[in-house]
């Protein structure tokens, strides 16, 4: 049985690899996917194993190690990681550089993606371990945010609705749809897309 240190090592060696062969095809962001099929493969061992790796690099001083761990923690949902992603935010929420420095922007970034991944994770945490009466109120407070004016809250939770595929929130969906539907800039196309998108799943479903 491979050691944890052993295991550590593939996993770094194994993202050096794929972030080569990103570069190679071009399409940086293949890195993310093929970090998160790799995942998808690990076995209970594995998994446990990996979990603690990614919290490693969680406390990690390089922005991009830290960047996959956030991505991997968010897209694979490991709870386990909190305690560390909560220390990320408060680590780069006392680290400052001038206005306007690169250095700025990407931690101004990171943190924004270290607080988002915190709150996702706080609510499946809770969303777990609650009863189908606090899960109807969970239910509702993610539909509200639909509502909302700002981006990143309706980004939120239109990720957490289509995970939970809370059947509730499709009329509210439908009126985001619309409302998107309305608006011209990027962000609001971009977000339009991940509405239709997880509208036709969720219909197909019901």
């Amino acid at each position: 049985m491979m050691t944890y240190d052993d295991f550590r090592a593939e996993m770094a060696n194994y993202r050096l690899a794929i972030i080569n062969k990103a570069v190679m095809e071009k399409e940086a962001n293949n890195s993310f996917q093929y970090l998160r099929d790799l995942f998808d493969r690990f076995d209970e061992n594995e998994w446990g194993m990996a979990e603690r790796v990614l919290v490693q690099w969680l406390q990690s001083d390089d922005s991009s190690l830290r960047r996959d761990a956030l991505y991997l923690v968010d897209g694979c949902r490991v709870v386990s990681a909190l305690s560390a992603v909560k220390e990320l935010a408060e680590r780069l929420s006392k680290m400052s550089f001038p206005k306007g420095r690169f250095e700025e922007v990407l931690r101004t970034d990171e943190l924004r993606k270290a607080d988002e991944v915190r709150e996702k994770l706080e609510f499946v945490e809770l969303y777990e371990r609650s009863d189908s009466k606090v899960r109807h109120k969970l239910d509702q407070e993610l539909i509200e945010r639909l509502h909302s004016n700002d981006y990143w809250v309706r980004s939120r939770a239109l990720v957490l609705i289509h995970f939970y595929k809370i059947a509730s929130a499709i009329r509210s969906l439908q009126e985001l749809q619309a409302r998107l539907g309305a608006q011209i800039d990027p962000m609001a196309q971009s977000q339009l897309r991940k509405v239709r998108s997880v509208l036709a799943e969720m219909t197909a479903e019901s």
